[in-house]
């Protein structure tokens, strides 16, 4: 995906929400945002892609600010939730019927919980509600459904990596792994060197699996 102008705004405001997760020093926070605005004016570009810059975005509000993960706080209430929502996913997996319904199951799941996202613009998470509102959101449908080509790949016998995402979700993409491993052969799982938003550390993975 290449930037969009539209992209620049919202680049701006994760920038600002960063910043004010990150420190209460008011001077700190227009410091950062200063030097991620300069370091826009020297990296737009119609080529450039967005992730991109978002990782140089929360490398600049670490540095500035000297927290190390501004995030911390909303993975560690992120995980609290899910832990709480896996047993009831292992439950929805549970009825299912045979080997690829339970696959599917795990799929939606996983989908259902990728909206565990704070740093989004345009995407409002509200934990409570996420929690009381689960169920409803695994019964609804998908606005793209490729779980077929999926779950075709999965039983392909062939390797699979698996790039984790936000804390939290990862807990609900432990329900989708373990079924991977009962049909599937090798899976490999990625997480991010260091704290980016809410993404998924070793460290926090580490917890993520002592609270499975």
């Amino acid at each position: 995906m290449k930037l969009h102008l539209d992209c620049i705004p919202c680049l701006m405001k994760v920038a600002a929400e960063q910043v004010e997760l990150a420190t209460d020093d008011q001077e700190l926070q227009f410091k950062a945002l200063a030097e991620f605005s300069e370091f826009l004016k020297s990296n737009l570009s119609a080529e450039v892609v967005p992730p991109y810059l978002g990782t140089e975005r929360s490398r600049i509000v670490r540095k500035v600010t000297s927290n190390p993960d501004p995030y911390l706080d909303l993975k560690r209430k992120s995980n609290e939730i899910a832990a709480e929502l896996k047993p009831l996913a292992e439950r929805l997996v549970n009825e299912a019927q045979d080997e690829g319904e339970r696959l599917k199951r795990a799929l939606k799941i996983a989908a259902v919980g990728n909206s565990m996202e704070f740093g989004v613009s345009g995407h409002v998470f509200d934990p409570a509600e996420f929690q009381s509102e689960f169920e409803e959101l695994f019964e609804g449908g998908l606005g793209v459904d490729d779980s077929d080509k999926v779950i075709s790949k999965i039983l392909s016998g062939e390797e699979i990596l698996y790039l984790t995402d936000n804390c939290g979700e990862v807990i609900l993409d432990q329900v989708l792994m373990r079924e991977i491993r009962e049909v599937g052969d090798a899976l490999f799982i990625g997480v991010k060197s260091s704290p980016v938003q809410e993404d998924i550390t070793l460290e926090r993975a580490k917890d993520s699996k002592r609270g499975s």
